[in-house]
């Protein structure tokens, strides 16, 4: 009888929390959730505007190596950290550049940047993301011709790119060119300062031209110095896609990072139905 009694009194102790929890849980504040809640924010959104960034491809210009429906883990500092180059979830430029570099950018990278504009515009009028190839580093003659590369006189040769056969009727000759790095000296009269222009207003100097002088930041001058690093890039699928062929150089200071794994894929919609390819998901590298 005595062993009957004593059960229920230890089924009831089992059951009540211990006094420790009691006292944690009755002291819990607003002000303390808050506090949880506004530092988990902030470590998410350094996180996004700094260090990862999940991208969806939304085109066929990188085929085959990133379809139009993969997404992908972008690597902020794969190359740098520092300043976006625009206010986050806005399409404000910020005027002015900070970033410490981590790693050279190397030919033939995946790259995703900003948009640096059409050739008519100084800045572009919205913000977007592009994804493509470096095939130009700083200081190199870059020519194209029917989707081949020929960088200081040597053909590019990559086994992810797309057949170099493939035409491209938009654009089949380009070249060659001299992809301008930081440090390099222009020089400038009045036949060279239309090709000069662009980078030298995207750099925030103004120039113009007066008779046969060239005022640059209003005084004289006939020659300009680069402020930064410039790169040429292409799409992997040539003949079906926007690239440096058609607007020019990417600026060191636009590109944000590089694709370091594919988190998700499916195919586009209309077009289809969505179907999830499964044999893509975790692929990584360039």
């Amino acid at each position: 009888m005595q062993h009957s009694d004593q059960r229920p009194q230890l089924e009831q102790a089992v059951l009540q929390p211990e006094p420790h929890v009691q006292s944690t849980l009755s002291g819990l504040r607003i002000s303390d959730v808050l506090v949880t809640l506004t530092a988990a924010v902030v470590v998410a959104l350094f996180l996004k505007i700094f260090v990862l960034e999940l991208y969806q491809i939304p085109t066929h210009s990188m085929e085959p190596k990133l379809l139009a429906g993969d997404c992908v883990i972008a690597s902020k500092i794969e190359y740098s950290f520092g300043l976006p180059t625009y206010i986050p979830f806005t399409d404000i430029r910020i005027p002015f550049t900070w970033k410490i570099r981590l790693k050279s950018i190397q030919r033939g990278d995946i790259v995703i940047f900003d948009f640096p504009g059409e050739t008519s515009e100084i800045f572009p009028q919205k913000h977007e993301l592009y994804v493509k190839r470096v095939v130009g580093l700083p200081g190199d003659s870059v020519s194209v011709q029917s989707g081949r590369s020929v960088i200081n006189g040597v053909e590019m040769l990559n086994s992810s790119l797309a057949s170099s056969s493939v035409s491209d009727r938009r654009c089949a000759f380009l070249g060659p060119l001299i992809v301008p790095n930081k440090g390099m000296i222009l020089h400038l009269d009045e036949h060279s300062i239309e090709q000069y222009r662009q980078i030298i207003e995207r750099e925030g100097s103004t120039i113009e031209q007066v008779n046969a002088e060239i005022i640059i930041n209003g005084r004289a001058a006939d020659t300009y110095t680069v402020q930064d690093n410039y790169y040429y890039v292409l799409g992997d699928n040539r003949g079906d896609s926007y690239d440096s062929r058609f607007w020019g150089f990417v600026p060191e200071r636009n590109i944000i990072g590089k694709p370091i794994m594919l988190y998700w894929s499916s195919t586009p919609a209309p077009s289809s139905s969505g179907k999830i390819r499964w044999e893509r998901i975790g692929l990584i590298g360039n």
